[in-house]
């Protein structure tokens, strides 16, 4: 409104707005309006507007997440420092507390857990806004594109802080695309065309000079000159990109291919040595492919074999520690059925003094 209503016809249309009992202290026979007001307003939606965005993506998540933190800390030690202090036997202590060499890797995943799961849309919104802002009034402001680099500069690291340190690690699903945004900015592009447009022809001269006639003319040019381009930036890339999508579906055929004759072979092979342990003959019969009852039964161990010598090729000392003491003979419904006996016990040992403790296990 402010960029083809206000400052453009204002000084026609404000006179009337004003009441007759109010031109008597007012005078707007020499009323103008500011053509910066336009460039003002741009910096404020656009510059300003992405620090705010800032403040609030990065600066209040974190300090919400220490102050919650603290929170947490102050109830679990004055609920330790209580008179309702709860004691722990041998048994509980094994499920509850935890051990020295694993407290910090189990502390880092409790913290991990209690975190927020990181959004990846949201990012690719505020990407799409700003794009926005810069393709419909760019031309407003010719610094416009240099703040955005330098937000975008800032921004970047922000969100590697909050993915490593204040949100939940998102797991490594492959995306093509980013969906539905591309077809926003596809929009964009082709409204921010028609937007330049109509801006470099209403702010180049005199708003007294400016037809509408001219101003259609001069929106329907700007917008076949966009069509012109696309169409023709598109066909000259699915000329060139051809060869090349050419070649990485034939490596990826050739692939697939190589994968399933080994994995063919491999079966005939073990289907092979499967009937020279059960027939004893001369006559050998000739090798057949594997049938769907064999893979299921073959296969698999092949996986567990492989995952096995995967496992003992990465293994640790750390790891072997921390899993092989993890390796209990209860499950974990008895490990919870016991562990509400023994927290029961232990709430009796407070009425009865002088109670073995041998029995909550």
């Amino acid at each position: 409104m402010m960029t083809y209503i206000y400052v453009p016809y204002g000084s026609k249309l404000l006179p009337k707005l004003v009441p007759n009992s109010w031109q008597s202290h007012i005078s707007v026979s020499d009323f103008r309006i500011d053509t910066h007001r336009l460039q003002e307003e741009v910096i404020s939606l656009s510059m300003a507007g992405q620090f705010m965005n800032f403040g609030e993506d990065f600066v209040l998540p974190y300090l919400k997440r220490r102050l919650s933190a603290l929170h947490r800390a102050y109830q679990e030690s004055k609920e330790a420092t209580s008179l309702h202090q709860r004691m722990h036997s041998e048994f509980t202590k094994t499920l509850l507390v935890d051990a020295p060499q694993e407290h910090s890797l189990l502390s880092r995943l409790r913290s991990e857990a209690d975190a927020e799961p990181y959004d990846v849309q949201e990012d690719i919104m505020e990407m799409c806004v700003q794009f926005g802002y810069l393709a419909m009034f760019g031309v407003v402001y010719p610094l416009m594109p240099l703040g955005f680099l330098i937000n975008n500069w800032i921004e970047l690291r922000g969100d590697f802080f909050k993915l490593i340190h204040e949100c939940q690690r998102p797991p490594p699903i492959r995306s093509d695309s980013i969906g539905p945004s591309v077809s926003a900015l596809e929009f964009l592009t082709w409204l921010g065309t028609l937007s330049t447009a109509a801006l470099v022809h209403m702010y180049s001269g005199d708003f007294s000079q400016v037809r509408l006639s001219r101003l259609l003319l001069t929106i329907f040019l700007a917008e076949q000159a966009y069509l012109a381009t696309k169409l023709t930036v598109r066909f000259m890339f699915d000329k060139i990109g051809y060869e090349a999508v050419r070649k990485e579906e034939a490596s990826r055929r050739l692939v697939r291919k190589r994968y399933l004759e080994t994995f063919s072979e491999e079966a005939a092979g073990t289907s092979r040595r499967q009937r020279a342990h059960t027939y004893t003959g001369h006559k050998r019969s000739a090798p057949t492919t594997p049938t769907e009852a064999e893979k299921r039964e073959l296969f698999p161990i092949y996986e567990v074999e492989e995952s096995v010598e995967t496992r003992q090729e990465y293994r640790t000392e750390k790891a072997e520690r921390f899993w092989n003491e993890r390796k209990e003979t209860m499950s974990t419904a008895d490990a919870g059925v016991r562990l509400i006996a023994a927290l029961k016990g232990m709430q009796a040992s407070n009425n009865a003094e002088g109670a073995d403790k041998s029995k909550w296990i």
